[in-house]
């Protein structure tokens, strides 16, 4: 099978990450894949340091002729690169997609992904589309599938949830990485190492993190300690110092920003937690931090709640079910491959 990943994300978000994973994931099964992406942007350049053939169109353009070179651009990769499949991760220019597979009627299919919460218009027109020019539809929780399902009107078997998946052979636990990050923080064996691997962002629920560990300090939890991970974003890391200084938690903290052993900083941590208050379509870090042995508590945001059990879960921003599942959480793992996943993807057109 030869599938057409269209990209079109300036940054390498989870919308991006999935898509590359799926990439990874079908040429590593013998499937060939090419990725069509906005010029000189993370999907396209991971792409091509993988050695994938790449097609690069200003998709996002509102400019009329932008929009005719993106159209040719399209035609032409499909003229060399000859598609099965025409995989699409966003909605821009997808309206052209399907006008292309509903009126000229090509060999390739269409497969509208959706990676993010913010489902689809439900209007006629909509329905319209994903019925009669769109040949199946993969989201990333079983929320949007619902959605697909129950607004759209959608048949089941056109619909499937597929999580994505993680390189296993890289997210491995690594013990000597382990004491060698520990080391460095400043941690003991002793120690109860939490962490949270995330932008800095408020949607990505630090400061409910942060209180919830400055109660359970105060309530004799001594042998806490804390590892942030992540870059900036609609916070800096002046700002997480901050909010942690704040707390009183600034000297138990390793703050790490951007880190190129993340596999060594994932492994260090004994109890992982995405204490997420919004977003969440796609849970990359859940997946990494299980696939590295590290257990994990979520809130009960998008997909967390379908990604590891009910004991692990939490209220999203409710510091003292925080407080909970830190205390009380399951020794929980399940390996989400990257492999099963392009794998899952393949068959759904058998």
């Amino acid at each position: 099978m030869k599938v057409l990943n269209v990209i079109n994300v300036r940054w390498y978000n989870a919308t991006a990450w999935y898509a590359h994973m799926l990439s990874l994931g079908l040429e590593a099964l013998g499937h060939k894949t090419a990725v069509m992406g906005l010029p000189d942007t993370p999907p396209v350049i991971k792409a091509k340091e993988a050695g994938i053939q790449t097609f690069e169109a200003e998709l996002n353009s509102l400019n009329p002729l932008n929009l005719l070179q993106s159209a040719l651009r399209f035609k032409k990769a499909v003229r060399e690169f000859k598609p099965d499949v025409v995989v699409c991760h966003r909605g821009e220019f997808f309206f052209y997609f399907t006008h292309v597979r509903f009126w000229e009627r090509p060999k390739w299919k269409l497969v509208r992904v959706r990676g993010d919460r913010r489902p689809p218009k439900a209007d006629a027109l909509s329905r319209w589309l994903y019925h009669n020019a769109v040949d199946k539809v993969v989201t990333s929780c079983e929320s949007m599938r619902r959605f697909h399902l129950e607004k759209l009107k959608l048949p089941e078997k056109k619909v499937v949830t597929l999580y994505g998946g993680v390189d296993r052979e890289y997210f491995t636990r690594n013990e000597d990485g382990r004491q060698r990050v520990r080391r460095e923080f400043g941690f003991t064996d002793n120690d109860f190492v939490l962490g949270i691997l995330a932008r800095y962002d408020t949607v990505k629920g630090h400061d409910s993190l942060f209180r919830a560990i400055e109660e359970l300090r105060k309530e004799g939890m001594d042998n806490i300690r804390l590892i942030v991970a992540g870059v900036d974003a609609r916070m800096d890391e002046s700002d997480i110092k901050i909010m942690l200084e704040n707390r009183g938690l600034r000297n138990i903290t390793a703050v790490t920003g951007m880190r190129n052993d993340v596999v060594d900083v994932i492994s260090a941590m004994d109890l992982g937690v995405i204490p997420s208050l919004g977003s969440e379509a796609v849970c990359r870090v859940g997946m990494e931090m299980m696939s590295c042995g590290v257990p994990v508590i979520g809130s009960d945001i998008g997909v967390i709640p379908e990604i590891i059990p009910p004991s692990n879960i939490f209220a999203a921003g409710d510091v003292q079910a925080i407080k909970n599942r830190i205390k009380d959480y399951k020794m929980y793992h399940k390996n989400y491959d990257y492999l099963d996943f392009a794998e899952q993807f393949a068959s759904f057109f058998n």
